[in-house]
């Protein structure tokens, strides 16, 4: 198995994650934290009760969303 699993902006291999993936990885964390918090406030602001497909439904969407927009805003680490 090779070391190198992807190339930077010049081609060149390298084994580092690009800032796009980093910023998407940390996108899903703020995600998930985000998530929750539209659960509890779902359930404060309403009084219901959401049953644990829902909540994790959110969840996922929430940081799904999230991860995409950090991906999507970061711009390539070779383009100024």
């Amino acid at each position: 198995m090779t070391k190198n699993v992807t190339t930077d902006e010049a081609g060149t291999a390298t084994g580092k994650p690009q800032p796009k993936v980093l910023a998407a990885t940390a996108g899903a964390g703020v995600g998930a934290a985000a998530g929750t918090v539209v659960n509890y406030l779902i359930e404060t602001l309403t009084h219901v009760n959401l049953p644990d497909t829902v909540e994790g439904a959110i969840l996922v969407l929430v940081s799904a969303g999230v991860a995409f927009a950090a991906g999507y805003v970061k711009r390539p680490s070779g383009i100024n």
